[in-house]
C-alpha cells in the first residue's frame, strides 16, 4: 500500500515566486520525499513550519533564470549537534550563500547555506547556455563546468545539501521524514559496434587484414579477424570480441541487476553512425534475447540527432518496428545520445516532442562525475518554454571509455578503485549510480573482471 508522503508547510516570498523556485522546490521535496504546502507572503525569507517548529532557508531568491555561476566554493562544517549520515564528507560544499547553521531558540533553525540556488544552478545547467567553447562534436565540456574548476565535480553537492537539510529536518521534526536509504546501480551499453568493425564488408574485412600485417606485424591477428569473418557468415559468433551480450547479461543477472542496452537506428556512412541495420537476423535475435532476459531496451540516439525531434521520433519508430519485427513488442521510451552529444536548451524538447519519457545523456564525455550535481532520476527543466519537462534524467555517473582515454586504455586497479569510489559516493546518497559499460570493451580477462568487480 502506497504511504502518503509527510506535508510540511513552506512560506515562500511572493515576490520570488516564479516557475524556476517551484520546480526546485519540486526536485527538492521529491528527493526528501516529502510534499510542500505552498504558502505565500509578503516577506523575504523561505521557511519550512510544520508544528510550530520552523527551518529557515536564507538565500537570494530572485533571478534563478539568470543566475551566474558561483565563484567560489566554502566549505561548512557538519553542525556538532547533527548526525551525519554515514559516508557522507566531515564538510559540505557551498556554491552559494554562507556557510553557517544556527539553532537561534528552541524550534527554530537558520540555514545561510543557499539550497535553493545550488540546486538549480546544478540541476537546470544553466551555465551550458552561455557561449562557452564546445568540443568538436558540439559537447560542453566537463573541465568548463564551475564544478570542475572549484574541484567538486566528483561530488554530488545537490545530495550532499540535501542531506544537510534532511538532517536539519529530522532535527526538528523527528520521525517525520521517510528514512533515506543506499542506492543502486545503474548499468547500461550502448551499442556502437555489436560485431568487430573488419566483418561489415569484404572491403572492411581487407582494411583489417591488411592493417594487422602491415602496421601491427601480427599474422595472427590476421587470422583471428579471418577466422570472426568466416565463422560470423555461418552465425557463430563465438570468435567475435564484441559480441559478448549474452555474457554482460550473465553478470548483471548474477548481481541482480537489469541492465539497459541503448541501439542506434540509423545507419551512416561515417565512423561516427551506426554500422549495422537493426533488421540483420543476428541483430533482432539480439532484441529478442535480451527482451526474454528481463533486460531493457533503448535508443542511442544517432549523431546529430540531439537537435531533430523529427529524426529522433523516426529512429525511436524504427526501433520499435525491430522490436516488433523480433517478436518482442516494445514501447521505447528510454534513451542516450550517441557520443554523449546533448545541450540542454535544443535536447530536452527535442526529445520531450519525440515521444520519450527518460534520457542518460548526462553525464560529460571527458570526465567523470555528477554533472547535475546528483545521482538521483529527476524532472528535467526545459529552457525551450521555461517549465519543469515531462522528461526524466537518468544521470550518467561513470562511462568507461572517458577513464580509458584519460590514461593508457588499459584497466589498472586505479581505474577501477576510481570507478568504486564514484560508486559508493553516489549510492551512499541514496541516488543510482549511472555506469556505462561498452559490449566492445570486454575482450580481455582484465576487462571482463573490472566490470564485474565495478557492478558486483
Amino acid at each position: 500500500m502506497d504511504v502518503s508522503p509527510v506535508i510540511f508547510d513552506l512560506r515562500i516570498p511572493k515576490a520570488a515566486d516564479s516557475p524556476a523556485l517551484r520546480w526546485t522546490l519540486s526536485v527538492l521535496a521529491d528527493f526528501l520525499g516529502i510534499a510542500w504546502r505552498i504558502r505565500e507572503h509578503s516577506g523575504t525569507e523561505l521557511a519550512i513550519e510544520r508544528e510550530g517548529m520552523q527551518l529557515l532557508l536564507r538565500g537570494n531568491l530572485q533571478g534563478l533564470a539568470q543566475m551566474m555561476p558561483p565563484s567560489s566554493l566554502t566549505l561548512l562544517p557538519w553542525p556538532t549537534r547533527l548526525t551525519r549520515p554515514h559516508g557522507a564528507d566531515a564538510n559540505v560544499p557551498v556554491l552559494f550563500g554562507e556557510p553557517k547553521c544556527s539553532f537561534p531558540e528552541a524550534g527554530r533553525c537558520e540555514l545561510a547555506v543557499d539550497v535553493i540556488r545550488t540546486a538549480f544552478f546544478m540541476l537546470s545547467r544553466v551555465e551550458e547556455l552561455a557561449p562557452t567553447p564546445r568540443d568538436r562534436h558540439g559537447r560542453f565540456p566537463g573541465w568548463a563546468s564551475a564544478a570542475a574548476r572549484l574541484g567538486v565535480l566528483q561530488r554530488p553537492v545537490v545530495d550532499e545539501q540535501v542531506a544537510l537539510l534532511r538532517a536539519l529536518m529530522d532535527a526538528l521534526w523527528p520521525n517525520s521524514l521517510p528514512s533515506s536509504s543506499c542506492g543502486g546501480v545503474d548499468v547500461s551499453c550502448d551499442v556502437d559496434e555489436p560485431y568487430e568493425r573488419w566483418i561489415r564488408s569484404p572491403a572492411y574485412l581487407a582494411k583489417g587484414l591488411a592493417g594487422a600485417l602491415l602496421r601491427r606485424g601480427s599474422p595472427a591477428v590476421a587470422m583471428r579477424r579471418l577466422r570472426n569473418a568466416l565463422a560470423s557468415r555461418r552465425a557463430d559468433y563465438r570468435h567475435d570480441p564484441n559480441w559478448t551480450f549474452d555474457w554482460y547479461m550473465d553478470q548483471c543477472e548474477r548481481a541482480e541487476l537489469q541492465a539497459r542496452f541503448f541501439f542506434i537506428a540509423r545507419q551512416g556512412g561515417r565512423d561516427v553512425d551506426a554500422a549495422y541495420d537493426l533488421r540483420e537476423p543476428r541483430m533482432l535475435g539480439l532484441l529478442r534475447r535480451i527482451c526474454e532476459r528481463g533486460h531493457l531496451i533503448g535508443l542511442h540516439g544517432s549523431y546529430g540527432s540531439y537537435r531533430s525531434a523529427e529524426a529522433l521520433s523516426e529512429e525511436r519508430r524504427t526501433l520499435e518496428s525491430a522490436c516488433e519485427l523480433a517478436g518482442v513488442p516494445r514501447e521505447i521510451v528510454d534513451n542516450r545520445q550517441h557520443f554523449l552529444q546533448w545541450t540542454v536548451n535544443e535536447s530536452v524538447p527535442c526529445l520531450e516532442q519525440a515521444g520519450f519519457k527518460t534520457d542518460s545523456s548526462g553525464g560529460f564525455s571527458d570526465a567523470p562525475g555528477f554533472r547535475f550535481g546528483t545521482s538521483r532520476p529527476f524532472q528535467m527543466w526545459s529552457w525551450h518554454s521555461m517549465r519543469p519537462s515531462k522528461l526524466t534524467q537518468r544521470p550518467l555517473i561513470v562511462m568507461e571509455t572517458t577513464l580509458l582515454a584519460q590514461g593508457e586504455r588499459s584497466i589498472s586497479e586505479q581505474l577501477v578503485d576510481q570507478i568504486l569510489t564514484l560508486r559508493t559516493t553516489a549510492t551512499q546518497h541514496g541516488g543510482s549510480f549511472g555506469f556505462l559499460w561498452h559490449n566492445s570493451n570486454l575482450s580481455s580477462a582484465a576487462e571482463r573482471q573490472a566490470f564485474v568487480r565495478c557492478i558486483s
